[in-house]
């Protein structure tokens, strides 16, 4: 009977599924943060470039 119950004792702390699926969900949700930040930046950047162009080629093609 004691074997049983230190077997079942073992068996509790062996489980580590929990764990690794909450690893990958906070990596998961670094990962998509890192994304958007991104393309935010992206975003801004472009925005500038766009400007920039916009003036450009009014500038040279006249009112």
């Amino acid at each position: 009977m004691l074997d049983l119950l230190i077997g079942l004792g073992s068996d509790i702390g062996a489980d580590e599924s929990g764990t690794t699926s909450i690893e990958y969900a906070l990596i998961g949700t670094l990962v998509a943060v890192a994304c958007v930040l991104s393309f935010a930046q992206l975003g801004t950047a472009l925005g500038g470039l766009y400007a920039l162009s916009q003036s450009l080629l009014a500038a040279a093609v006249g009112p």
